[in-house]
């Protein structure tokens, strides 16, 4: 059992899960890493959120798999006596045309990244209801809930869906002191940890896409850990329902 808060993060064994497992340990919570596979990577994580002085827990999930989700959080509680936050993180994508997306390929990516929110989310609602203390989830979504790209129906289509799912749950939550919000990446490089460090490998498409953002740098997943932290935090104790864009501009600044 553990005396300080407790945050679940899915997809946090590298990028942007990496990024807002280990700042949420440095911001006083005990985290469990949460991924498809636990691997060399998810005990990187590990590593990191030891440093940052939280304990971990790491749970290996498929959050297209139904029975997943119940016993990520199970385990969770299992482990650490409770649950406090809840971060929607994991994803998966095929990049196809609409006209060339088979159906197993839409099953899989609307299962991991729309059910299996869904799913992780009533578990851990019903957890936080049980402690009597609220909670807060983070759902992360992406501007292609609004901004059509090449190829990438369904997975707009989910993202879509998730700022849909944060809302309603905002609205039924909101009596049990549970909060509910979204945050909508723009281009990040998952392979850069901060601005200012070198890249994990050559980020290959930045010089193109740096001139369409107004604050002319691609974001990194620290950005998005800085955003989470500050939703699940007291600071933003009144905000509910709301999906926070976090991309630099780009979708204020338009493409070429």
């Amino acid at each position: 059992m553990t005396t300080r808060p407790v945050a679940v993060v899915t997809g946090s064994r590298r990028g942007i899960g990496r990024s807002i497992a280990v700042t949420l340990a440095a911001e006083g919570y005990d985290v469990t890493v949460a991924d498809i596979e636990i691997d060399e990577n998810a005990q990187v994580t590990v590593g990191e959120i030891e440093s940052a002085g939280g304990k971990a827990l790491t749970v290996e999930a498929n959050m297209g798999d139904s029975k997943a989700a119940d016993r990520l959080i199970a385990d969770t509680v299992k482990h650490f006596g409770r649950i406090d936050v809840l971060v929607n993180n994991a994803a998966f994508w095929h990049w196809e045309g609409f006209l060339d997306v088979p159906e197993d390929h839409y099953d899989s990516m609307m299962d991991v990244d729309l059910k299996g929110p869904f799913l992780a989310s009533q578990h851990a609602a019903r957890k936080m209801i049980e402690q009597g203390t609220g909670g807060s989830v983070v759902n992360i979504s992406s501007t292609h809930r609004e901004r059509v790209w090449p190829r990438d129906t369904v997975y707009g289509i989910a993202k879509a869906g998730i700022f849909r799912l944060t809302q309603s749950m905002a609205y039924e939550l909101g009596e049990h002191g549970i909060r509910v919000n979204a945050i909508a990446p723009g281009y990040i490089d998952s392979r850069t940890p901060r601005p200012g460090a070198p890249p994990i490998g050559e980020p290959g498409y930045t010089d193109k896409v740096t001139s369409w953002i107004p604050m002319r740098r691609v974001g990194v997943p620290q950005d998005i850990a800085n955003a989470v932290a500050f939703l699940v935090s007291d600071k933003a104790s009144f905000i509910t329902g709301q999906c926070l864009t976090v991309d630099g501009g780009f979708m204020i600044g338009g493409t070429p």
